[in-house]
């Protein structure tokens, strides 16, 4: 069997859940079982996937060469599909991972790769071609048409936010004031430059949210949730209360509860499809936002799209689908994630919530899913 980078990814975002969800305050250790898993997914992790220049992460295993996450992200000589921020989301939610897994086990021996993987070119500059070009083009791929500085996609900058803000998390628990302080001023400095470029509130732009891209043609879901879940994670409640309202209203969850990719063209629920990974980090950002105005509703709102994804995106035999079989390995682990927050701010306001555990299993893909509840 292949092993892929996403399927790993998702089985350490898994134990990381169980670890942190078994937490139930910060004053209790994880299980040990939980950590010493998590920690043998990361050696995998690392022995096998990570490529120490550029520091980043290959997408297949042992013997099957380089992958569409690989090293050829800092190359400007090679083209545009293989370079820059093409993968870039995926290494972010890769050092999101690692963060977490040394905050809740106090492990610090990955601290120099974390450190290492940070894009080392500005996201505010689009000079070079990887941070200026369409991956999505025939070919090598293509200048987008725009006139804005920056990596071309608002969500692929936003990953990288969270993640800093994982890492800020672990700094500040060990103490070291200096690098935790560093790490927000990164997400802030990210944060502020999609808000002064991707933000539009006319009504030809739907009267708010965020672009998903510089050519300024969609309003999608994840751009606009990863948004407000980091202007709710950095504190930032006027913005992360404006940008819920927008979303809130934009139309874009459904009556079944599940939120669709974006926005047409009239500004209506594009009807588009519902990745699991949109019905997660929507969860962050209203967790984090119930934290800092103990609205109820926002809990409310939370376990309504959780109970959503159980119902509607498992098959009959409990399995969570997703469509996208590439990078939709991801999106489960992105869900699952996220499910903690919801769980853990769950547990201070009332019952605990039913909630998914998404277990990896054997199969000739690699990529099949068996769905556990509990309450």
């Amino acid at each position: 069997m292949t092993l892929l980078l996403p399927g790993l990814l998702l089985l350490l975002l898994l134990l990381l859940l169980l670890a942190g969800a078994a937490l139930g305050s910060a004053a209790a250790p994880p299980p040990v079982k939980f950590m010493a898993a998590a920690g043998s997914a990361i050696q995998v992790l690392q022995r096998h996937f990570y490529m120490r220049s550029p520091g980043s992460w290959i997408g297949h295993g042992p013997g099957n060469g380089t992958g569409r996450y690989d090293l050829c992200t800092s190359n400007a000589s090679q083209s545009c599909k293989c370079n820059g921020y093409q993968g870039n989301w995926v290494r972010a939610n890769t050092v999101e991972a690692l963060a977490n897994y040394q905050l809740l086990s106090g492990d610090q021996q990955f601290d120099q790769v974390i450190e290492a993987s940070w894009p080392q070119q500005g996201f505010e500059i689009n000079s070079a071609a990887p941070f200026d070009c369409d991956p999505n083009a025939k070919g090598d791929g293509q200048a987008m048409n725009h006139g804005d500085p920056g990596w071309p996609y608002y969500d692929d900058i936003l990953w990288w936010a969270l993640a800093s803000l994982r890492a800020a998390d672990m700094y500040t628990q060990r103490g070291e004031a200096a690098l935790a302080d560093a790490s927000t001023a990164r997400s802030e400095k990210i944060f502020e430059h999609v808000a002064e470029r991707a933000w539009n509130a006319s009504a030809a732009a739907c009267g708010g949210g965020i672009w998903w891209s510089t050519q300024r043609s969609y309003k999608n879901a994840i751009a606009n949730e990863l948004f407000f879940a980091t202007a709710a994670k950095l504190g930032k409640r006027s913005w992360a209360q404006k940008a819920w309202d927008w979303f809130e209203q934009s139309g874009m969850i459904n009556n079944q509860s599940l939120i669709n990719d974006g926005l047409g063209s009239d500004c209506r629920n594009n009807h588009a499809t519902t990745y699991t990974y949109n019905q997660g980090v929507i969860l962050g950002g209203l967790s984090q936002l119930h934290a800092m105005t103990r609205n109820a509703s926002l809990l409310i709102q939370a376990g309504e799209i959780i109970d959503a994804v159980l119902e509607h995106l498992t098959d009959e035999n409990g399995v969570l689908t997703e469509v996208d079989c590439g990078d939709g390995s991801l999106f489960k682990g992105i869900f699952v994630r996220y499910v903690a927050a919801a769980l853990i701010a769950h547990h201070t306001h009332h019952n605990m919530i039913p909630w998914a555990l998404a277990l990896l299993c054997s199969s000739p893909s690699g990529r099949n899913f068996v769905l556990f509840t509990a309450t």
